[in-house]
């Protein structure tokens, strides 16, 4: 009796590993069928707008409507592309811009600006891929800081860098608080 509770609770275990694994995937999918869904709905109503206009010829609308559709189908890619391609970006504000005329040196004050505000909201875990001053560098020396776009390591650090990310208010003292993270 004692196996056929074991192999009942062994059972259960897999069963429940099922079930997560089921659930994940209808978690990854949901946004792609949402998306599919808007498509349909959006061929449906070109659809619609052409049929009421029966006086057309059949030919020159079937084309129009493939062309159309067309035309739709690679802006949603496009856009979608961007969306995935801007997944993991935050933009930085405030980040006191390095006087150095030296790339390198620059680039490595910037990097250790990044360190240290990181450090500051307790986001040492965090690996930033690459970072990129935004807009072109100014002559003078009175003007704010170029924004800096970071690209995180995975989707999952670049929520935990957002979350956090309004202690960099609550800073004052530090000198911190004209700080701001948001998505690109």
């Amino acid at each position: 009796m004692n196996c056929d509770v074991v192999a009942v609770e062994e059972m259960q275990k897999k069963v429940d590993a099922k079930m997560d694994d089921l659930a994940n995937f209808v978690k990854k999918n949901r946004e792609k069928i949402a998306e599919w869904k808007k498509m349909e709905v959006k061929v449906d109503t070109i659809i619609d707008t052409i049929k009421d206009q029966a006086k057309i010829d059949t030919h020159f609308v079937h084309d129009c409507v493939e062309d159309a559709i067309m035309v739709k189908f690679a802006k949603d890619q496009e856009e979608m592309e961007d969306v995935k391609r801007r997944r993991l970006n935050v933009i930085v504000h405030g980040l006191t811009e390095p006087a150095e005329e030296d790339d390198e040196a620059r680039k490595s004050r910037d990097e250790d600006e990044i360190v240290s505000m990181l450090h500051e909201i307790n986001c040492d875990d965090v690996s930033v891929t690459s970072s990129t001053r935004l807009g072109r560098k100014s002559d003078s020396t009175a003007t704010k800081p170029r924004p800096m776009k970071l690209v995180i390591a995975s989707e999952e650090q670049k929520e935990k860098v957002l979350r956090l990310a309004k202690k960099l208010e609550e800073e004052k003292e530090k000198g911190l608080d004209n700080f701001f993270i948001h998505q690109d």
